[in-house]
């Protein structure tokens, strides 16, 4: 009795997927090009990813109710050095980007073809250069959206200290501190975003 013969389909290449769909793999930007990978569930109950792209434009990718092959990557319009994501009282998702003393937002619309709003652009009060944002962090308490910057600000000496930004959403933009506080004065309010290395008193 012959044994029956089998021909071995090729052995498929898998490549990590980088935040563009290309044929050619050699057209992917490379992992390292994306940055500041946030995951969330948005309202529909659909994991979303956030990350700086190669443009220096935050990109969202959602995966969709039907998985991967179901899923957009989608600009915010926005570009910056950092970001964080929010959600306002009513539900909505805003997104945070900061580069040098400029704050840069948009929030999510209730229009489907149009998801982000229009950018608004606001400055740290008097900031200038020697401010650097570390880190955007955001907390949901009831109706309202609390903002919180960690910043590396220089002082008149040329020391270096890192203190906290406080801001609360209003509207559909942010309404800022008039000055940032040393990071004992938020440490309380903001204990569950601060790790241990941030939390450090200056």
């Amino acid at each position: 009795m012959q044994a029956a013969s089998h021909t071995l389909a090729p052995r498929t290449t898998y490549q990590a997927w980088g935040g563009f769909r290309s044929p050619q793999a050699d057209t992917y930007p490379v992992r390292s090009m994306w940055k500041g990978t946030v995951l969330v569930t948005n309202a529909d109950g659909n994991r979303e990813c956030f990350a700086i792209g190669p443009d220096g434009f935050i990109w969202s990718y959602e995966t969709g109710g039907d998985g991967q092959s179901a899923g957009r990557l989608v600009s915010t319009g926005l570009s910056g050095d950092v970001f964080g994501l929010g959600v306002t009282g009513g539900g909505l998702m805003v997104v945070l980007a900061v580069e040098g003393d400029e704050l840069r937002c948009v929030m999510e619309t209730y229009d489907k073809a149009q998801r982000w709003s229009e950018p608004v652009s606001l400055f740290f009060p008097g900031a200038a250069d020697s401010l650097q944002v570390e880190k955007v962090i955001t907390q949901t308490r009831g109706d309202n959206l609390f903002l919180g910057f960690i910043v590396l600000q220089q002082l008149a000496n040329g020391s270096t200290v890192r203190r906290l930004w406080e801001a609360v959403w209003a509207g559909t933009q942010p309404v800022l501190a008039a000055a940032p506080v040393a990071m004992a004065c938020g440490h309380a309010f903001w204990l569950d975003q601060l790790n241990v290395e941030e939390a450090v008193v200056n």
